[in-house]
């Protein structure tokens, strides 16, 4: 998301929290996988 677009929101108009504590576990997790890729070569994560 930048800062021009607008939060996405729940239908009764307060912000989507779950949504982005998603984004945010995947984002995490893809670092994670990343840096094991990096420390482990050529193994299976």
């Amino acid at each position: 998301m930048t800062s021009t677009d607008k939060p996405r929101r729940r239908p009764d108009g307060s912000i989507d929290t779950a949504h982005y504590m998603a984004l945010g576990r995947r984002h995490r997790a893809e670092m994670a996988r990343g840096l094991l890729g990096a420390l482990h070569p050529g193994r299976r994560h």
